[in-house]
């Protein structure tokens, strides 16, 4: 049962899932008594104590009714209930942890116990577990063990995670009183303050791995943290100089479905307890996506759109707000926006991933159109378009188009990139792998249709006469000519 309930439990790294698989192998030789320390006493012979992790590991469970026992965190006084340590025999929770009938013997109302009962069909199981990663050959292999044992026809009642991490590290060594190598709270918190030391512990490590808490990088997270909130006050301050019309060029559109994959991504990388990855999603890759829309606008001569700009700020705000509070209400009273940005909602939105390819398109040939020129000066410009596909792409669309069915994975990417190195006039690794994620991605989005198309999502010609003007301004040059060839 137990190696069942491992097979369905989230340890958010496959790492975690094999060290705990290790674990379970080796408790099958542990006893689980004692004959000094502390536990509770065998029921059935009091000479010896029932091993302490073997006893302790459900009190998850306690956590759904110990409201309604206890008067204060100690437990000094009795809860609303009015309910006794000494009136909680085992048909008390019993009826209130296995759903036994109610023992007329039992020194606790059937209402009280009913009422217990609820909370913890409400509550239980819990969803996540949090804790390092040296209990999992002890307490959470343990913890495992009591849940299936207790309700092995249950398993809606078992663990549904462990998230497990390393030890914290400060400049690359381990914390010690001894030498003096340690923070405390107060002092990070006086010294860089508190939301600049949340960001820079979200970005110290992930895993397994220790968590390298450095002072230096603490401090560029101060200077990343002012230089935004600068740009917010600025844009936010002057927000009537901004474009009020509704986004319709194609570099509108593309910034809004990028703000929108980046929510994306964080929710995510959230659900993976991958704050590092929450960071580079929202204060990395949507700020670059920031800075590209800038200079795009700038490149064609018009003005960002307002509507996206604050778009973009709220949704930062938003995402960020676990993270460093302090600083997303700051954003969030900025948009003038009402109560506090904790209760807000979780912001939502489409993702076109052709208006994606669009603008990669044309990004990625304004690149290659540069690095051609290099230095040179020009003022014409011819791009050809190959009418077809080359060989390796045709046989690569056909490899997948033969071998892929749905709920294709990561594995049958990595063959496609294989397949590709092996034709003949193969590209670079690179690129092989760049194409063979592009077919994977759209594939996925709409299915067998991608093979008719060639994977190519949109008309090249089209997209580059639409966008004319913007390469002329960015490259710049006077003149760009479409052709096509064989």
């Amino acid at each position: 049962l137990t190696h069942s309930l491992l097979q369905n439990l989230n340890m958010y790294t496959e790492e975690a899932r094999k060290l705990m698989g290790v674990s379970l192998g080796r408790l099958k030789r542990w006893g689980c008594s004692r004959s000094f320390g502390l536990g509770t006493k065998l029921p059935f012979d009091e000479q010896f104590i029932i091993d302490s992790l073997s006893d302790s590991s459900i009190y998850m469970a306690y956590y759904t009714v110990a409201h309604l026992l206890q008067g204060d965190i100690d437990g000094n006084s009795v809860g609303i209930l009015g309910i006794s340590a000494d009136q909680l025999d085992k048909s008390a929770w019993d009826f209130v942890f296995q759903g036994r009938k109610y023992s007329e013997s039992c020194k606790i109302s059937e209402e009280k116990l009913v009422a217990m009962r609820k909370e913890f069909d409400f509550w239980y199981p819990f969803d996540v577990r949090v804790t390092g990663m040296e209990l999992i050959y002890n307490h959470l292999a343990f913890c495992m063990y009591n849940h299936t044992a207790i309700w092995p026809d249950e398993p809606h009642r078992w663990p549904r995670s462990f998230r497990t991490n390393g030890h914290i590290y400060i400049e690359g060594k381990k914390m010690s009183k001894s030498t003096g190598n340690f923070i405390t709270a107060a002092s990070a918190i006086e010294n860089f303050g508190a939301d600049a030391t949340r960001y820079t512990l979200a970005c110290s490590g992930e895993s397994l791995k220790e968590a390298n808490f450095r002072k230096i990088d603490a401090d560029v997270v101060v200077e990343k943290l002012y230089t935004e909130k600068k740009w917010v006050d600025q844009v936010m301050d002057s927000m009537d100089s901004f474009s009020d019309s509704e986004p319709d060029s194609i570099f509108d559109v593309a910034f809004e479905m990028q703000i929108n994959q980046c929510i994306k991504d964080a929710e995510k990388h959230y659900e993976e307890t991958n704050f590092y990855g929450v960071v580079l999603s929202v204060f990395s890759d949507m700020q670059s996506c920031r800075n590209e829309y800038r200079d795009n606008c700038k490149a064609m001569g018009v003005s960002q759109k307002s509507k996206l700009l604050k778009r973009f700020i709220q949704v930062e705000a938003i995402l960020m707000s676990p993270i460093i509070p302090h600083f997303c209400e700051h954003l969030w009273e900025k948009l003038g926006m009402k109560g506090s940005v904790r209760f807000a909602t979780w912001p939502v939105g489409d993702v076109d991933t052709i208006v994606l390819d669009k603008m990669n398109y044309i990004q990625q040939l304004c690149s290659n159109i540069r690095k051609k020129l290099k230095s040179k000066k020009a003022s014409h410009v011819t791009i050809s378009i190959s009418k077809g596909h080359p060989t390796w792409k045709k046989e690569a669309i056909e490899f997948a188009r033969k071998n892929w069915q749905d709920g294709v994975d990561g594995n049958e990417k990595d063959k496609l990139s294989e397949f590709i190195l092996q034709q003949t006039s193969s590209p670079s690794e690179k690129n092989a792998k760049k194409f063979a994620s592009i077919l994977m991605r759209d594939f996925q989005e709409r299915g067998k249709e991608v093979f008719d198309i060639g994977g190519l999502s949109f008309d090249e010609a089209e997209i580059i006469k639409e966008n004319v003007k913007f390469l002329q301004n960015k490259i710049p040059i006077t003149s760009i000519e479409v052709n096509f060839t064989e």
